[in-house]
């Protein structure tokens, strides 16, 4: 392998420093964002999260888009709610957050997210 990520390493402090700046964004925007696409993106995160880990402990590729939660990337949406695309685009790009973090992240970060998601209200 070569690139500038080519260690675990460095995918952890990738990993992370992207985590960080997404918090950062999420807490100064959260009153702006509409419900509908942070019910896409909680849903898509503990989708990723379940997958990124599934394919970290099986040994399989990192490959967040091949996966069937990501192409549908319709999961718990509902027709009345909105357009389905934005509801797809919010979906797939925590759904991605999330994964990365499953499949490289260290142990513990990945225990936090989950209990810190687990514990956010619907």
């Amino acid at each position: 392998m070569s690139g500038r990520w080519n260690t675990d390493a460095d995918r952890r402090l990738f990993v992370a420093a992207y985590v960080e700046a997404y918090r950062e964004m999420r807490g100064d925007a959260a009153a702006e964002q509409m419900e509908f696409s942070q019910l896409a993106g909680k849903r898509g995160y503990r989708d990723g999260l379940a997958d990124g880990l599934q394919h970290r402990y099986q040994f399989r590729p990192f490959q967040p888009n091949a996966t069937g939660n990501y192409r549908r990337a319709n999961r718990g949406y509902s027709n009345g709610s909105g357009d389905l695309n934005q509801y797809k685009q919010a979906y797939r790009e925590a759904y991605c957050n999330a994964y990365q973090l499953a499949f490289y992240g260290a142990p513990q970060e990945i225990r936090v997210a989950t209990v810190l998601r687990r514990r956010a209200p619907e």
